[in-house]
């Protein structure tokens, strides 16, 4: 740098002020060398010193970079000090710049003068400042004013202006959409053309031109549909001095709250309507449990007034001696959340006690929490003498069956001792008829005739039926009344004992199997359980085909036991009759009965707590099922 002492006079004092200058100052020479930055233009850059910017333009390419504001690369050629060098002057023409000392990216304005001699630039030019914080200002404002015209524009609440004589200026599109026009269509026309009700609209124009605020005004808009919008509109005005400029409008939508309100008033009503019309008596009250509702009933009842019942005074309808124990619950119920659930005297206008069923429900938000509580005190006086008169009703009538019970237990013992004294003594008449029968057919068969013959043998064979008869019968009645002697019992092994009697039988024919399951075990009593297996398959071998040999299978299947045969079978469509008492289904000849069989073992199983069914067509044999619960 050039000494003061070599320094012209006014070489000295442009340095001075070159130096001082907070704007930063570059020149250059016709061949691009910059010769000259004043010590703004260096801090600007990011040079320590003057040596180390004294360089060729071109060698600055190495040294920082330039781009526009939109982060394009400028070249060399279009670098500010190059524009100047060709002759150009610019003014604020703003460049980012990546310092050289630190990398942080700057904003310049430049303004560049060429030094033109015999129309040659001679000298080069250029100023700057740096405006890095002025565009981040800038930059900031506009996305703020971007962001409050976007608010302002998008508002949960519709906004206007209007102007001094009414016009609408301007609307958000909120409000635009609030009544469903284009902006064209609402901007410039008068705001009464919007308003349901001209009154209103000219009251809120007069209460603004007046200087006053308006704040949440009820009004009604009409859309362009023609529906009509509830809403409410706060509004001042921009004064100019004492010129009226505009109002600002904020119209917020109450539509749907005010169909809410109607409908809560019109529920309201109902409920009050129901409440105090019916023979409750009810009431709410807060989360803390004091009341602050009753309806008509209470007061009816009680003989109260609202003053008097305000709070906790309930308390004075109580029962002294019983209050204690309702307060015990009702503050548990309180503490806990939980339903109130109990029975006291309430105190009457009349001044007695009679009886209610107390019944309080919590009442709670959207997040769980009481809100208040819904009580309900039902009379149950009249309940009351009508269980009395039940109860008293009741114990005359189980008196009543107990002692027609005891009769009829005395008298069926009476007649069961009867019956198997009548049976036993014809039985023993029956067998005497069968031997004596059997002894003419013996003594004197040969000096009978065939038919003699024949009606001796079939008094014999009636007469061994009819003592099998009297047999099921006496056992039909003892099933009704022994008791059951319930143990495990081995199915497999009772039906193999069945089998070894039946197998001796005439009927079972010759060749007869007998496939018996293993591991058929049950609970219930061993002897009439072998009842129920040889009326099955006593039954199995009697109805079985004379064409072939007799195949009976005993196992179990989805938990009931069966008994299958190969044998005539039966029409399912009488299916019902088999296990009725003297009901049987094949009354021919080579096929009797005494059609007590079965009805014994439909007895028996239903006293197991199981049942018994059958399934069969004719001639494809049948199966009989039975389950055991006992």
């Amino acid at each position: 740098m050039l000494t003061s002492a070599r320094l012209s006079e006014d070489e000295a004092r442009l340095r001075a002020v070159l130096d001082s200058l907070q704007e930063g100052v570059v020149t250059a020479d016709a061949s691009g060398m910059l010769v000259d930055w004043n010590p703004a233009a260096l801090r600007l850059h990011g040079y320590a010193g003057i040596g180390d910017a004294r360089q060729h333009l071109s060698e600055c390419v190495d040294t920082f970079e330039l781009s526009t504001l939109d982060g394009e690369p400028l070249p060399l050629v279009e670098w500010p000090m190059a524009r100047v060098l060709r002759g150009e002057s610019f003014s604020a023409w703003e460049v980012r710049v990546r310092r050289k000392d630190s990398g942080l990216e700057k904003v310049f304005s430049y303004s560049g003068t060429p030094v033109v001699e015999d129309g040659e630039v001679r000298l080069a030019v250029l100023t700057l400042q740096d405006v890095t914080e002025r565009k981040q200002a800038e930059e900031a404002l506009r996305q703020s004013e971007a962001e409050l015209r976007d608010f302002v524009e998008n508002a949960t609440v519709g906004l206007h202006w209007v102007g001094p004589d009414g016009t609408i200026l301007w609307a958000n599109r909120t409000e635009l959409e609030l009544l469903g026009y284009e902006r064209d269509e609402y901007v410039g026309r008068h705001i009464a053309e919007f308003h349901a009700d001209p009154p209103v609209i000219e009251e809120i124009l007069s209460t603004l031109c007046g200087g006053e605020t308006l704040i949440n005004r009820e009004a009604r808009l009409r859309g362009k549909d023609g529906s009509i919008r509830h809403v409410l509109i706060s509004s001042n005005v921009l004064f100019d001095g004492q010129t009226f400029v505009r109002t600002r409008c904020f119209t917020r939508d109450v539509t749907e709250r005010k169909r809410f309100e109607d409908a809560w008033r019109e529920s309201s009503e109902m409920f009050s309507a129901l409440a105090d019309n019916i023979d409750q008596l009810a009431w709410m009250a807060h989360a803390d449990g004091s009341i602050y509702w009753y309806n008509r009933r209470w007061y009816e009842y009680t003989g109260t007034t609202p003053d008097q019942m305000e709070g906790w005074g309930w308390q004075s309808v109580h029962d002294p001696e019983v209050l204690p124990a309702v307060m015990e619950r009702w503050q548990r119920s309180l503490e806990s959340g939980q339903s109130f659930d109990m029975e006291f005297p309430l105190r009457g206008a009349d001044g007695t006690f009679r009886p209610f069923l107390t019944r309080i429900h919590p009442v709670k938000d959207a997040e769980g929490r009481i809100v208040r509580w819904f009580g309900s005190n039902t009379d149950v006086s009249e309940h009351r003498r009508a269980q009395d008169e039940l109860r008293g009703m009741k114990e005359n009538l189980e008196r009543l069956v107990q002692e027609r019970t005891e009769g009829l237990m005395r008298a069926n013992e009476q007649l069961q001792g009867f019956t198997y004294s009548v049976a036993h003594d014809f039985r023993q008449h029956i067998r005497n008829v069968n031997v004596n029968a059997a002894m003419i057919l013996e003594d004197e068969g040969d000096r009978l005739n065939e038919d003699v013959q024949a009606r001796l043998k079939r008094i014999a064979s009636e007469s061994r039926l009819m003592s099998e008869l009297t047999s099921g019968l006496l056992e039909h009645a003892r099933l009704s009344n022994e008791d059951l002697r319930v143990v495990d019992v081995d199915l497999s092994a009772l039906a193999s004992e069945v089998v070894k009697r039946v197998v001796e039988k005439p009927y079972c024919g010759q060749g007869a199997q007998f496939l018996v399951a293993p591991g058929l075990l049950a609970k219930g009593d061993p002897r009439q359980l072998r009842l129920v297996l040889d009326n099955l398959i006593d039954n199995a071998c009697k109805y079985a085909k004379r064409d072939q040999p007799v195949l009976v299978e005993v196992g179990s299947r989805s938990g009931a036991f069966f008994v299958r045969d190969n044998g005539i079978g039966f029409d399912p469509a009488f299916s019902h009759k088999l296990f009725q008492p003297f009901e049987r289904l094949h009354s021919g000849a080579g096929y009797e009965g005494t059609g007590i069989g079965l009805a014994n073992v439909k007895r028996i199983v239903e006293r197991h707590g199981g049942r018994v069914w059958a399934e069969s067509e004719p001639g494809k044999g049948a199966t009989f099922y039975f389950t055991l619960a006992a």
